[in-house]
Parts: structure tokens; sequence; C-alpha cells
């Protein structure tokens, strides 16, 4: 059985329209900031993954200055800067299939 028997019909069309974007269509910079996201939220959330919480309030000051500067550096960019790119890819997505007269709808609700 192929793996768009047990989609809607239009659903299912949505992936004979849609392909990847080749090598030469790619931006490789998004790429590369793509990849630095994702690093620094993998980094930001290694002590939690571990289930390592250091307690702030013991801390020396120059351990709970380094600690804010953290948080404010890498959770208060990461995370911003991968929406945003998502959000940008998401845009670029929609303006490719637009300029190809393709219903995105379909292919978004089989993705999500």
């Amino acid at each position: 059985m192929s793996e768009t028997a047990a989609l809607p019909r239009n659903v299912a069309s949505a992936t004979v329209d849609m392909a990847p974007a080749g090598a030469g269509e790619r931006i490789d910079s998004v790429d590369i900031l793509r990849g630095i996201a994702v690093l620094g939220i993998l980094l930001v959330n290694m002590g939690s993954f571990a289930g390592w919480r250091a307690p702030f309030d013991n801390m020396a000051w120059v351990d709970r200055s380094t600690t804010v500067a953290i948080r404010f550096v890498a959770q208060g960019k990461f995370y911003p800067l991968f929406s945003f790119l998502f959000g940008w890819g998401l845009a670029i997505q929609i303006a490719r299939t637009a300029s190809r007269d393709v219903n995105i709808v379909p292919f978004f609700l089989r993705r999500m």
C-alpha cells in the first residue's frame, strides 16, 4: 500500500507538485544560521537534559552573573533566531509555490 493511500485526494495530490529545493536554490547563510540556532538551543538545554539545575541563590556573584549572562545571550537569542528563520523559510516556500501556481494548503495540512 502506498503512503498516500490513507490521505484525502487533495492532500495526496500535493506531493506530486511539491519538491525539495535544489542545491542551487538553497540559501547557504540561512542554513548556517539555522544550524547555529539549533546548536545554541541544544547547548542551552543540555543542563536540563542531564537533570542538572544549579541552586541560583547559593551561587557566588561571579557564577550568578555568568549564569544570567548566558541565559540572556543564549536563551534570549537562539529561540527568536530559530523562530524567525522558520517563518522566513515558510514565506519562501509560499512564494515558491505561488510562482508555480500550486495550492500550498494541502501540502501544509499533510506536513502538520
